[in-house]
């Protein structure tokens, strides 16, 4: 295998397409926390953190290569494309890297890159593996997906856990957990076929799609606390609560997908117009993406269809 098509590899174990949502949340952070320099803070920050994120995600796919396998998904690693062993070092070492970076900028922020790490490893990581429990899993992603990206882009302005950061950060916690709720919905024969405990399979469709509606509203209430910068995730609020309940209205799984991308697209254009820069990021991740899949493995990757 060539040297450049290695590179390539490794780049796409850590899903680039899932980072897309990491960096939103993390660029929200920072602009709640006061502007700071792209150069010197957002950048450095968020590429470590960015690695932090991504050893997770390889972690998952090396928990789930067997099942990806059958599934002729993720192909890097359940196809053997890249050593197993070879992936794990290179995820802990990423990991490693990190957090040696962020302790070295200052405790808070190693306290956060630390405690990322952690809920990453109780998420994916036998024999914690809470991912496929109901309750843990959502709280999980309410904590790491939310809170803690948040305070990770809070960080780089030199801001410490405080009130300000509970209250700012309380109206994305919400909305991950109601997109990850919606994210669950489409997979529910598969995990039910291999015992997954997701909230769909153990609580029901109506349920799971109830409780998110309920995390929407409650992003409405949280807005009221901000004495600033309220404006930023009240539209993607509203946009976002019209599809939810659409999705209560019209139970499919087409329609969850649906709902579940709008609301990272709606809170992913409020960072946009706020970075102007981040859409040049978005615009190199989408399109290197479908040209590596596509040349790759012949696939229509990543791709607006809810499918």
């Amino acid at each position: 295998m060539r040297p450049i098509e290695t590179i390539f590899n490794y780049i796409f174990l850590l899903r680039p397409t899932l980072l897309i949502p990491v960096w939103t949340i993390f660029l929200l952070g920072n602009y709640h926390a006061g502007h700071t320099d792209f150069w010197k803070t957002i950048m450095p920050t968020g590429f470590f953190f960015t690695l932090l994120v991504g050893s997770l995600y390889i972690f998952n796919q090396l928990n789930d290569r067997d099942s990806d396998k059958l599934n002729n998904k993720l192909f890097l690693i359940s196809h053997g494309i890249v050593p197993v062993q070879q992936a794990l070092y290179f995820s802990v070492a990423i990991a490693g890297v990190s957090l040696i970076y962020a302790f070295f900028k200052s405790w808070t922020l190693g306290l956060v890159f630390g405690l990322s790490l952690i809920t990453g490893v109780l998420y994916n990581v036998r024999p914690f593996l809470f991912k496929n429990q109901a309750i843990p899993a959502l709280l999980l992603n309410i904590i790491g997906h939310g809170f803690l990206t948040f305070a990770a882009g809070w960080s780089t302005a030199n801001q410490s856990f405080s009130r300000e950061l509970f209250l700012y950060s309380m109206p994305y916690n919400l909305g991950v957990g109601a997109i990850y709720l919606c994210t669950t919905i489409p997979d529910v024969e598969g995990d039910r076929l291999t015992l997954k405990q997701t909230m769909p399979v153990r609580y029901g469709y109506g349920l799971t799609v109830r409780l998110a509606i309920i995390l929407i509203l409650g992003m409405f209430t949280s807005i009221f606390y901000f004495r600033q910068g309220a404006e930023v995730v009240f539209l993607p609020t509203l946009c976002c609560t019209y599809f939810f309940i659409r999705l209560l209205l019209k139970p499919t799984k087409r329609e969850a997908l649906r709902t579940a991308k709008l609301g990272v697209l709606f809170l992913t254009i409020a960072a946009f117009w706020r970075y102007w820069w981040y859409g040049l990021y978005i615009v190199v991740v989408f399109f290197g993406s479908k040209w590596f899949y596509k040349k790759r493995f012949n696939l229509n990757f990543p791709s607006f269809k809810n499918e």
